[in-house]
């Protein structure tokens, strides 16, 4: 849980506030990127592993085109990881900024 002090005769426009909102949309969207992109991943992996365990189950063009398939969803992936990676380090900063304090919300056992 997030818990935010806000300062409103230091900062009357919310500046600090809205980069700090901005900077967690931007590393939420970059998350749901990532994962779609890895599933994605994860489906082409799947029909190459069909067409490596029985080469005849699938059409031949289709061995070439998931194999492109592939290749686009790993750049994707990595790609959308790197930038997740920098928007997590914005994110970071800008609560370190704010002054707030993340609660960790899993049960202690």
């Amino acid at each position: 849980m997030l818990h935010l002090s806000v300062d409103r005769d230091g900062d009357p426009e919310r500046e600090s506030l809205r980069s700090l909102l901005e900077a967690q949309i931007a590393y939420e969207r970059g998350r749901a990127a990532r994962s779609c992109f890895v599933h994605f991943l994860a489906a082409a992996g799947v029909v190459i592993w069909i067409d490596a365990i029985w080469p005849d189950a699938l059409a031949p063009n289709l061995h070439l085109w998931s194999l492109v398939v592939f290749g686009a969803a790993l750049f994707a992936a990595v790609r959308t990881g790197i930038e997740e990676s920098v928007c997590r380090r914005k994110y970071e900063c800008c609560l370190k900024a704010q002054g707030a304090q993340l609660e960790d919300q899993r049960e202690a056992p």
